[in-house]
């Protein structure tokens, strides 16, 4: 997932040993970087928040990413977005899979 700081963003990323989850910073702003995912499901889902929804658990009112304790947080502008994306993106995901 990724979290805003200011001028710059917080990434959080699975390490490739599989020993837990690092977190690099990057000189944009979140609305730069959502806008360079574009191409990837990783969607809005608060004013400071990114999540890869690859990595999405359930969707409540806080997301929940897994194997992470952080619970991010849905902002109210986002619910009915994020409601029907992420119903879409598992509905894809079961339709590759019969």
């Amino acid at each position: 997932y990724f979290k805003a700081a200011g001028s710059y963003t917080e990434v959080y990323s699975y390490v490739s040993n599989g020993e837990g989850i690092e977190c690099f910073v990057v000189s944009k702003k979140i609305g730069e970087v959502e806008r360079s995912l574009s191409a990837y499901p990783v969607l809005r889902v608060h004013k400071s928040f990114l999540v890869n929804l690859v990595n999405v658990v359930s969707v409540r009112e806080i997301i929940t990413v897994r194997n992470i304790e952080e619970k991010i947080p849905v902002g109210r502008k986002y619910k009915e977005q994020i409601k029907m994306v992420y119903a879409s993106y598992i509905s894809d995901k079961v339709r590759k899979r019969i």
